[in-house]
């Protein structure tokens, strides 16, 4: 068992408070991600006597074209490398029961076409399987339910989440493995646990008893983590801990400040040893190794801002993000992946690494992310996204152009360009233009 890991939390550039952070423990969860809250616990508790049902519908096709070597000729739509078509169908289904004031029960489904299974291609080693979870997948079931008012407890299948970034969450202990978010939106894996949560005023402190994922769990396995939130004047302050066995023990600090329409945040990690599988050269077969990581301590950061700004004359608006992140499970050379593309192929085979463990594998990343909204009077916007990778130098440019045609049908115009050498992170084929057309039909929330 690893020692108790003692943290020394040093602060960062304060920040903005992100939406991934704040669930209401008894609030409305519906359809979109719950999320963590600090206050307000007590005047949230209603009570209904009717079960409230509802969900989400989304039905998206998108067309794209490929184009390699992008910038070394002219791009022709005849001379695309590939097209494709795809398609994204699928609903949200929960329900909400409070029959009385101290109790709520949730649940959440997701229902996602195709529907059904499939086994994946041997041929393809991007390829996957597709399971009836992967059709059916239940996002969220708990309970919500107090003790004297003074502590609120929520049990079950839950969305978790610690952490103040938009893109990169060091501090997120409770979701070690999703660092970055390349689509903050998309709904988080939920866990099994058991929250208590005890409001101080506007301060907040939070106990979690989290269960394993495993096939045969032991009385020993579950992990535990605590936070503490405190307000401090226009910003906050958190400080988090989490230990499991056969886990890596950490620590998290998280600062939040606004300064009107100008938020900055910050975050950090220290922890010992790495959640990841981390690898290195060695000399036999089939090139690589496992690096043990057990007794090394790992610090990673997060530093960034949020700018928002809505035109009091009209109904435009602009909204930015920029955050810088330090990962130091990360590779200072990632050509300890780019260039050992084989024995990686044949660690991921034999089960040795997994996916996980080849994203965000650089030491220093850059996100800038802008948007004009509502232009004209109407839905139309405009967004850029840019993603960097400093330390293989690799990068993704998205710009993208989305408005509404009429009532439930809105179209977006999107070009993701791929900037980087073959095998690096953002440009796994080198160069790449990608150019897309895309459709919402018909979605909406019920």
């Amino acid at each position: 068992m690893k020692p108790v890991l003692i943290f020394v939390a040093f602060a960062l550039v304060a920040a903005i408070g992100h939406a991934d952070d704040n669930d209401d423990l008894f609030g409305e969860s519906l359809v979109s991600e719950p999320q963590e809250t600090t206050s307000g616990l007590e005047e949230t508790l209603l009570v209904s006597e009717a079960v409230e049902i509802g969900g989400r519908f989304r039905f998206d096709v998108e067309a794209a074209g490929v184009w390699d070597d992008a910038f070394e000729g002219e791009v022709r739509y005849r001379d695309a490398d590939e097209f494709s078509l795809s398609t994204e169908l699928s609903s949200q289904l929960f329900f909400d029961a409070r029959p009385d004031r101290d109790f709520r029960v949730y649940g959440q489904v997701t229902v996602s076409y195709p529907f059904e299974t499939a086994s994946a291609d041997g041929d393809d080693p991007e390829a996957q399987d597709r399971n009836l979870q992967d059709v059916i997948r239940v996002d969220e079931l708990f309970s919500d339910f107090t003790w004297q008012d003074a502590v609120y407890f929520r049990g079950g299948l839950q969305t978790l989440g610690w952490g103040v970034g938009t893109f990169f969450t060091p501090a997120d202990l409770l979701n070690p493995r999703t660092t970055m978010r390349v689509d903050p939106d998309l709904q988080r894996k939920g866990r099994v646990a058991v929250r208590a949560s005890v409001p101080a005023g506007i301060n907040n402190a939070d106990l979690y008893l989290l269960l394993p994922d495993l096939v045969d769990p032991e009385p020993l396995d579950p992990g535990i983590a605590a936070r503490g939130e405190v307000v401090l004047g226009r910003g906050e302050v958190s400080l988090g801990a989490f230990y499991q066995r056969e886990a890596a023990p950490a620590a998290m600090v998280a600062v939040t400040h606004s300064l009107g329409d100008l938020d900055l945040l910050g975050e950090a990690v220290l922890r010992y040893g790495s959640e990841r599988v981390l690898v290195e050269e060695s000399e036999g077969f089939p090139g690589l190794s496992v690096r043990e990581t057990d007794d090394e301590l790992f610090v990673s950061a997060m530093a960034g801002l949020r700018y928002t700004y809505s035109a009091a004359e009209s109904t435009w608006g602009f909204r930015a993000t920029g955050e810088y992140f330090f990962n130091g499970e990360g590779y200072g050379d990632s050509s300890v992946i780019s260039d050992n593309r084989d024995a990686i192929g044949v660690l991921l085979g034999d089960g040795t690494i997994s996916r996980e463990d080849l994203a965000t594998t650089g030491r220093h990343y850059t996100v800038l992310s802008g948007e004009l909204v509502d232009l004209f009077e109407s839905d139309l916007s405009v967004g850029l996204l840019w993603i960097r990778n400093h330390t293989d130098r690799s990068s993704i440019l998205v710009p993208s152009v989305s408005g509404t045609l009429f009532n439930r049908i809105t179209l977006m115009l999107s070009s993701p360009i791929n900037l980087g050498d073959d095998g690096d992170e953002f440009a796994p084929e080198g160069n790449r233009l990608t150019m897309s057309v895309s459709a919402s039909v018909g979605g909406g929330s019920f």
